[in-house]
């Protein structure tokens, strides 16, 4: 799988891998790894990875179980094209150790087909298909906004709906992003950003922080920020993340299947 690179005003080839960080509540540190794999679109889902060269596979530390997870992916539950046991099977086959639905919160272009009040309904259908796995799946949402606050996604949240507590769902977007934000924080959320170099906010597609990044990040609740997006690496929000202390980030961000390739954080969480 091959990466685009973003341009970048800096260098960033001497620039050391935070692997260490406080932030990440459940997994002590968080790398990059950008991974390829197969396309697999219909099946039931089983514990089994198959012996074809698709598992994701990452050695153990001496004192840190190694964990590979994605934390942005998408279903028919927001703008996905498959149902979230898809997303199951695929990561199971990929041999993920943890996988975050992350469903847009405000962006349904599916709701007439597909109406679900509970947003955290392709969470549900995700836990229920990993049931005779080993995965690991995450509860997450990807809160959506205009330039500036762009996309957000928490993960490890325990109800979605608290970060859109709107009635009239066609006015989602009016909700105060700082609102959502700290709804996801007052939940114990890991919050991070999204493909910040993809936005009129971000000229020639460099990650440019605004006020709003920075008064989250002072106030601690954004705590992380996408390096890798799919096959997008963006230099700009490396350095963003060494200089602001942010968790660096590597994510899918599927909506189709995994045809050409996925990308994957690994976290290291403390061995038993």
């Amino acid at each position: 799988m091959q990466l685009a690179k973003q341009p970048a005003a800096h260098d960033a080839h001497d620039w050391p891998l935070p692997f260490a960080s406080p932030r990440l509540g459940r997994v002590l540190a968080v790398g990059l790894a950008a991974c390829a794999a197969l396309s697999w679109g219909h099946g039931g889902v089983s514990g089994d990875t198959q012996e074809d060269g698709r598992a994701i596979e990452f050695p153990d530390t001496a004192d840190h179980v190694t964990l590979v997870v994605d934390l942005h992916t998408h279903s028919v539950f927001s703008d996905g094209h498959v149902w979230p046991y898809i997303r199951v099977a695929e990561a199971v086959r990929d041999g993920l150790d943890a996988l975050a639905v992350t469903e847009h919160l405000e962006y349904q272009p599916h709701r007439a087909h597909l109406p679900h009040p509970d947003r955290n309904s392709a969470f549900d259908e995700a836990r229920v298909a990993a049931a005779a796995t080993d995965l690991i799946v995450i509860n997450g949402s990807e809160i959506t906004r205009s330039a500036p606050a762009g996309h957000m996604n928490a993960v490890f949240v325990d109800d979605a709906n608290e970060l859109l507590p709107m009635e009239n769902r066609d006015e989602a977007a009016s909700f105060p992003v700082e609102e959502a934000v700290a709804a996801a924080n007052r939940q114990g959320a890991f919050v991070f950003w999204n493909h910040s170099w993809s936005s009129p906010a971000t000229p020639n597609l460099r990650t440019k922080l605004t006020e709003i990044q920075r008064e989250l990040i002072a106030s601690d609740q954004l705590h992380g920020i996408e390096v890798v997006n799919g096959g997008t690496y963006s230099e700009e929000s490396h350095r963003i993340a060494l200089e602001h202390g942010l968790v660096l980030i590597g994510t899918s961000d599927v909506h189709t299947t995994w045809s050409t390739g996925t990308t994957t954080s690994l976290a290291a969480a403390i061995a038993p």
